[in-house]
């Protein structure tokens, strides 16, 4: 609800909980965040916003983080069925995003629904992303060069 206020908050790899698990690559459940050594208040002091609670897990793409998606809260408590419950309830729309999904909404099977496709081409020693156009950084390279 306080997200907003955070869109210009950014924290260093090895930075506060989120900055651990980016570094890390590991997942990380905190029940007292303020408590651990890891914490950084600078996104509760921006949003004027009490963390209680966080999940926080790694997004990987090929073995290469593309970054941390951190759930605050919501569940109430880090028992499985709780969270699981608050996922199932999330319903997020792209302008709450910072990926280039429709939104965020699972099924009974814990699928994303509003899931999208993105087709990246490596030129170089770098993957980039060539379809859909409203997300593209470059253009198909065909035929393919390969590893070169």
């Amino acid at each position: 609800e306080k997200g907003g206020a955070l869109e210009h908050v950014r924290l260093k790899k090895g930075e506060g909980i989120a900055g651990w698990v980016a570094e890390t690559r590991k997942p990380a459940i905190v029940n007292d965040p303020v408590h651990d050594p890891r914490w950084a208040q600078k996104a509760d002091i921006t949003s004027q916003f009490n963390t209680k609670a966080i999940l926080a897990v790694p997004m990987l793409f090929k073995d290469r983080l593309v970054g941390v998606m951190e759930a605050i809260n919501r569940a109430g408590s880090t028992q499985p069925e709780a969270i699981r419950k608050a996922l199932a309830e999330t319903n997020l729309s792209p302008d709450q995003l910072m990926m280039g999904y429709r939104g965020i909404r699972y099924d009974a099977t814990g699928m994303n629904t509003l899931a999208s496709t993105y087709v990246n081409q490596l030129v170089g020693k770098e993957y980039v992303t060539i379809w859909p156009e409203s997300a593209a950084h470059g253009s198909l390279m065909w035929p393919f060069k390969g590893w070169r």
